[in-house]
Formats: C-alpha cells, sequence, structure tokens
C-alpha cells in the first residue's frame, strides 16, 4: 500500500481527518487485509527526494503480487508529479504487478479484490 506520510498530508480536502485519524484507518485497513490472509504493509512516501528510493526499496524487499496506491495520493492535486513518479516506478520495477486504487481509507479490502479475481480470470484463460 503507497501513501503519503500522515503528517505531511494536506487534510484540508479531507474535512473531519487527521494524522491520527488517517494513521488509525490504515492501520485498521493493513491489520484487516492480513486478517483475511494477505500480505499487506504501508509504503509511505515523504514528498521529497527519497521517494523513488523508498518505493524501489519497498517493491525489492517485499516483492508484491499487487501494489494499491491510496486515495489520498491521487485525490491531492498537490502531489500530481508524485502520483505520477509512483506510477513509473511501479511500471519499470514491477512488472507484472497489479495496481488496484482503493476508492477510500476503508475501501482497501475491495481493490484488493477486484484485483484479484482479475488476476484469476487471467490465470483461467490462459490455462484453458
Amino acid at each position: 500500500m503507497v501513501g503519503i506520510k500522515v503528517d505531511l498530508y494536506d487534510y484540508s480536502i479531507f474535512p473531519g481527518l487527521n494524522a491520527e485519524k488517517a494513521l488509525a484507518m490504515g492501520m485498521a485497513e493493513v491489520e484487516n487485509l492480513n486478517a483475511d490472509g494477505h500480505n499487506a504493509s504501508w509504503c509511505l512516501l515523504d514528498l521529497g527526494r527519497t521517494d523513488e528510493a523508498e518505493l524501489k526499496e519497498c517493491i525489492k524487499e517485499r516483492k508484491p503480487d499487487i501494489i494499491m496506491i491510496g486515495a489520498g495520493m491521487r485525490v491531492w492535486t498537490g502531489v500530481l508529479t508524485l502520483l505520477e513518479k509512483v506510477v513509473n516506478v511501479v511500471h519499470r520495477e514491477a512488472e507484472g504487478i497489479k495496481i488496484c486504487f482503493p476508492s477510500s481509507l476503508r475501501t482497501s479490502a475491495e481493490a484488493v479484490v477486484r484485483c484479484l479475481l482479475d488476476i484469476k480470470l487471467v490465470d483461467v484463460s490462459i490455462s484453458a
């Protein structure tokens, strides 16, 4: 799960949300995914020059099947170049890995299921 470090985010676009709530919701999503049998973890970026290296390291260490790009990164127009960088790093460094997008901090499981169903459909069509 790729996102922005919670203490760096602009919460003005999500009224009622703050760093503490975002962290708690994000951790709950990771726990829920792991309880469902997935191996979920965060890769939080700092909006700086280390983002690309940090993401490459996360991909190299964790070897994910799916990379989820957080909703906050996609809706905060102030980080559009970071979103582009993330998509390009994933494309370049993680060939064949599916990318999914939750609509909020509470829809991670739905996004993973959509992606896994797509993977299974592809596998079925190949073996048939």
